[in-house]
């Protein structure tokens, strides 16, 4: 769950080692050595998040051989021997890239290197020998590594005048059928040694290709380098993600299978299966080639995205992120809040996806939603590649950065088919379906005036819309369901909308009785607050491009009063004002503040020109929120 020290572990004393996360129970570890142990491996029934299924034992130690390559230092680190190879090698981490291949033994293969080592000058032609200080890397970003390698001394430089084969080039034609395919895993070797099936349901998968192999567990994605030779074949070192699934087979099974590839010696096909076996001949993995997931007619679920820091950060739980690219060049899903809808164009695994149109909802729940949707809309917009391997899409953009991780759901039976609730992209604008109320409501714009209550969801409360529609003739006494045409004002007024609503059709005009008094926006039970004798703590404030959290809602809040008067506290000013408010909407004039000077991160300035913003009210939950003018936000309130 951080950054930490593992242990280096192989089962083989022939293969490579592989980072170990957690402890040997009764095992004291010395820096320096090299250990031979039996340990027991147990299962632990219903582990925590981030902890591992499995519980080491020591049984006995049956060796401790002192080891002279690593120095100790000073500093927190460690000098090490490294043996540089004399080519880089394509690959890819983060983005695709070029690696260095480097080994701590100069009797091992050479393992891909994903990162830099700080002054040292790479020359290709050259095997090197270096010392390099290594030291850990204190929160190290979510897509660097937690080591950090700096130059000690170029021990020796040799040039290389025999082409040596890198990684993964065999001295002989490889079959070209072990490499570019994606192989789904049909049986392996467990943890017991027995042959058995995969889990139902899950999918294991395999792709090698320029020397590198991709996939997943089952659970976790993976990564690293291979060679083959012939029928040889040989894995490097794995890295991979460390998430933790249920059922607890499924974490048992990708266990086995990533020890089986560490134990992998050859390779061979038979009747279309692909089989894995070990030094001994055994097979150990059976393998079939799996059929390509499209792009087109997929619907996508989104793992993770980038939020425009710097950071892909996974998907807020309980909300989802989809995407379902059609045949007809528009893309749509679910933004988590809102649908989605863009257009995008495709040239080989070259995507550029346009501005999306969305449905207009606000959610306040979960915490950091509306934030979440900006950021991956935001992103989307900035793809410029994409790769599919297996059931994995993943996204780059322009500059080699990763846009966003989506892993398939299943295929949609017809592309191009359209959903009520999804946004229609239009020549110049959205179409989309409205609902409008049976009557006009008093309301506050710029000046007051009579305002239409209308919705998107039919099943939703009503909301006041301040401008008119164009081509529509409202009649009070009748519900209507409105097809329009939303498009993007350039430049508006100040007192006027960023949109425009066009009407397209009228779809029906019902007939509602209004002699009795109807509920006006803001009045329902769950609406109705109070608003005098309350001080009301600002919370935060949503809009259509961020989310603003109050980090202290005790330095802003607001205090109405029986005669119309209110007074305000922002940051560290005060201020006082008045305010009306009818039936749901209400107009607030902050007439005077003290003039303080606050902290450059304060929230003053923004409180004050919101308020003086506010256009309609209502509660929910025991809490106040206020609508501001023209659709610019919502700030929420709680009792002080």
């Amino acid at each position: 769950e951080g950054p930490q020290q593992c242990l280096q572990v192989k089962e083989d004393p022939n293969g490579e080692y592989m980072l170990h996360y957690f402890p040997i129970e009764g095992f004291n570890y010395e820096p320096g050595y090299e250990y031979e142990l039996i340990i027991s491996e147990e299962t632990v029934d219903n582990p925590p998040p981030g902890a591992s299924s499995l519980r080491w034992v020591l049984v006995e130690e049956v060796s401790k051989t002192p080891v002279g390559a690593v120095e100790s230092t000073e500093s927190s680190g460690r000098i090490v021997a490294a043996y540089v190879g004399p080519e880089l090698v394509d690959c890819v981490g983060v983005a695709p890239q070029k690696c260095m291949q480097v080994k701590t033994n100069p009797d091992d293969e050479y393992s891909l290197f994903y990162d830099q080592i700080e002054g040292f000058e790479f020359e290709e032609g050259n095997e090197y020998e270096l010392r390099v200080l290594v030291e850990p890397v204190p929160n190290p970003p979510a897509d660097g590594s937690a080591l950090k390698y700096t130059l000690v001394e170029v021990v020796s430089k040799t040039p290389v005048t025999v082409e040596q084969p890198a990684i993964g080039e065999a001295a002989v034609d490889t079959e070209l059928v072990l490499e570019g395919p994606t192989w789904l895993l049909q049986s392996y070797v467990n943890l017991e040694g027995e042959a058995v099936d995969i889990v139902p349901d899950s999918r294991v998968t395999m792709t090698l290709k320029d020397s590198q192999i991709v996939g997943s567990a089952g659970c976790n994605n993976y990564f690293g380098p291979y060679e083959v030779d012939g029928d040889a074949l040989t894995f490097g070192l794995m890295g991979s993600s460390m998430m933790a699934c249920a059922p607890e087979e499924l974490m048992l099974q990708e266990t086995a299978y990533l020890a089986n590839l560490g134990k992998v010696a050859s390779y061979a096909i038979v009747a279309n299966e692909l089989q894995l076996s070990d030094g001994d001949g055994q097979v150990v993995l059976t393998f079939v080639e799996d059929e390509a997931i499209p792009l087109v007619g997929t619907t996508w679920n989104v793992n993770s995205y980038n939020n425009g820091k710097q950071a892909v950060v996974s998907v807020i739980i309980d909300t989802e992120l989809t995407a379902v690219f059609t045949d007809d060049g528009t893309v749509g899903g679910s933004a988590g809040c809102n649908n989605y809808r863009a257009s995008y164009e495709v040239d080989g695994n070259n995507i550029t996806i346009g501005p999306a149109a969305s449905t207009r909802k606000l959610c306040a729940e979960p915490e950091g939603i509306m934030e979440q949707e900006s950021q991956f809309l935001t992103a989307l917009s900035t793809a410029a590649t994409f790769t599919i391997d297996g059931t994995r899409m993943d996204m780059y953009a322009e500059d080699g950065a990763r846009v966003a991780v989506l892993d398939a759901a299943d295929v949609v039976a017809e592309t191009g088919q359209e959903t009520a609730e999804m946004p229609v992209i239009a020549a110049g604008g959205v179409e989309k379906t409205i609902y409008v109320g049976p009557e006009l409501v008093d309301c506050v714009g710029v000046a007051p005036q009579q305002c239409m209550q209308v919705k998107e969801d039919p099943n939703a409360e009503y909301t006041l819309h301040y401008f008119p529609i164009e081509g529509f003739d409202y009649e009070p006494g009748y519900e209507y369901e409105l097809r329009i045409l939303e498009t993007t004002v350039e430049n508006p007024p100040a007192d006027g909308s960023s949109l425009n609503w066009t009407l397209i059709e009228v779809v029906s005009k019902t007939a509602v009785d209004t002699s009795a008094t109807s509920e006006a926006v803001g009045a329902s039970s769950d609406a109705a607050v109070e608003l005098a004798g309350t001080s009301w703590q600002w919370l935060e404030m949503i809009t259509p491009v961020e989310n603003v959290k109050v980090d202290d809602p005790s330095k802003y809040d607001i205090e109405f009063k029986t005669d119309g008067s209110l007074a305000i506290t922002a940051d560290c000013n005060q201020g006082s004002g008045t305010y009306e408010a009818s039936a749901g909407s209400i107009s607030i004039d902050i007439t005077a503040t003290t003039l303080a000077l606050c902290p450059d991160d304060s929230l003053s300035d923004l409180f004050i020109r919101s308020l003086n913003a506010a256009a309609i009210y209502f509660g929910q939950d025991g809490n106040l929120f206020v609508d501001l003018f023209a659709d610019a936000g919502t700030m929420q309130f709680a009792p002080k």
